[in-house]
């Protein structure tokens, strides 16, 4: 579970909020989406819940853990974290990209392995086939399930995704959206994402928030977004991701 209440972030005293009086809850289970346009400030929320930024106002907490009583390094060991250029380590096989977070907390080598092999076949890379491959030998859809892999190995219960699928083509795109919703539907994790595309977050998002120079315009379930949309920014950031509705 994420809770933030009132979360505001300037970077210099007295100057502009990037971020500004950011509320929001997600409960375990549940995939939600911060939308706006470039400079909007999803990016710097989703960096302050991770702890990459200290806010300058508000509190954090996850699954009633406040960020301001725990140690920054555990408090990141608690999440997992997906970035559109998944990051991996071009000198690692599969399977060490995969391990490398275990491996640097002491884990054994016979638990990391099961757990690597275990995840792997959870996000359609057969272990036998993909452990001793390098990410050069992969498609972009199977880098980025290597970089989910990788962010659920320490068994998270929050996963954070910065425009995660923002660099795969259409089919492949639409393909991940599919298999994330089924494996959440498993695994039951809490997940924050980062998304410029409507149509990608009313697909995925339980809880959608639209944000606007900083500050939340309005949040709600896709449908509650299109049938009440508080503005007409809300209105024309839905219209065209509506027509994927049922």
């Amino acid at each position: 579970m994420i809770h933030v209440e009132k979360l505001s972030k300037q970077f210099q005293d007295g100057g502009a909020y990037a971020v500004r009086d950011v509320s929001f809850h997600v409960d375990k289970g549940q995939i939600a989406c911060l939308i706006g346009s470039s400079g909007c400030g999803k990016t710097t929320t989703l960096r302050m819940i991770n702890r990459l930024l200290e806010p300058s106002s508000g509190s954090i907490s996850i699954n009633g853990v406040e960020y301001q009583s725990s140690d920054p390094i555990a408090w990141r060991r608690g999440m997992g974290y997906v970035v559109q250029s998944v990051g991996l380590m071009p000198h690692m096989t599969i399977r060490q990209n995969i391990e490398i977070l275990s491996r640097a907390m002491g884990r054994e080598r016979s638990e990391r392995r099961k757990r690597s092999r275990k995840l792997m076949d959870m996000v359609g890379l057969p272990p036998d086939g993909f452990s001793d491959r390098y990410p050069d030998e992969l498609s972009g859809g199977q880098q980025q399930r290597v970089g989910i892999a990788r962010a659920l190995m320490e068994d998270p219960p929050v996963l954070l995704m910065d425009e995660p699928f923002g660099a795969l083509d259409p089919i492949i795109r639409s393909s991940m959206h599919e298999e994330l919703i089924q494996l959440n539907r498993q695994l039951q994790k809490t997940i924050l994402m980062v998304t410029h595309d409507m149509s990608e977050a009313f697909k995925l998002g339980n809880l959608i928030a639209i944000m606007d120079q900083g500050s939340i315009v309005q949040q709600g379930t896709p449908r509650q977004l299109i049938d009440q949309p508080v503005n007409e920014f809300v209105a024309n950031f839905c219209r065209g991701a509506a027509l994927d509705l049922p």
